[in-house]
């Protein structure tokens, strides 16, 4: 009778400790997986700055020994490099990327369209260059 109350104690000590695991386990994995969602916020902010960091480079680049251009000049231009470094995007990308509005990347985008930069529209509303070497020479237009 005793060795089998032994058992029993033995037993019921082992299933504490398997749920005292398993409530561990699950609180580690909880916190793993916070610390992932975490990282992840942390890389796409890094990668949203580095988007940006481009854009603002490459407007520098284009601009290096011109004179300072008015700020809606410089906004178009800023425009027309978003959309050679990144491709198909949508306006509400380029205004958060060049600090802006949608309504405003509309008036820029208009104004380079006027000026026959090749700029289009795919289906899903999507803006991109249709011709990346005609954009280029635009950067070297007075006028844009």
């Amino acid at each position: 009778m005793a060795n089998t109350t032994s058992n029993v104690e033995n037993t019921v000590a082992v299933i504490a400790v398997d749920k005292m695991n398993k409530a561990q386990l699950v609180e580690r994995i909880t916190d793993l997986e916070s610390r992932i969602a975490n990282l992840t916020d942390v890389i796409a902010e890094q990668e949203t700055m580095a988007d940006d960091f481009e854009c603002v480079l490459h407007t520098l680049e284009s601009r290096l020994g011109k004179a300072p251009k008015a700020k809606g000049d410089s906004r178009r231009r800023q425009v027309l490099n978003y959309l050679l470094d990144n491709g198909h995007c949508k306006i509400g990308d380029i205004a958060k990327a060049l600090s802006t509005t949608p309504t405003n990347v509309s008036s820029y985008l208009a104004y380079l369209r006027k000026a026959k930069c090749p700029i289009a529209t795919d289906s899903r509303g999507y803006k991109f260059l249709e011709d990346d070497e005609r954009a280029l020479e635009m950067l070297n237009d007075p006028k844009i």
